[in-house]
């Protein structure tokens, strides 16, 4: 696995989810179809290994955080 890479897809894509977040906001649906949908693409390209999975997995929890604090509803 060249970690460098997917490192680097990593913040390829949080600097693509600030433009999404400007142009959608992070509560609308295009926002979240685009999010998993990119996020998906990640997966498949390292042929979905469990330590990207999770790394994955732990920026869409931070964004759904995210959300929840916008909505009053997290800490």
């Amino acid at each position: 696995m060249n970690w460098m890479e997917v490192f680097k897809d990593i913040n390829s894509w949080m600097l693509e989810s600030n433009k999404k977040m400007q142009q959608y906001t992070i509560h609308s649906d295009k926002y979240w179809e685009w999010l998993i949908s990119s996020l998906g693409a990640i997966e498949i390209k390292y042929k979905h290994h469990p330590l990207v999975v999770g790394f994955l997995s732990e920026i869409i929890e931070f964004q759904d955080q995210n959300v929840q604090k916008m909505q009053g509803r997290g800490s």
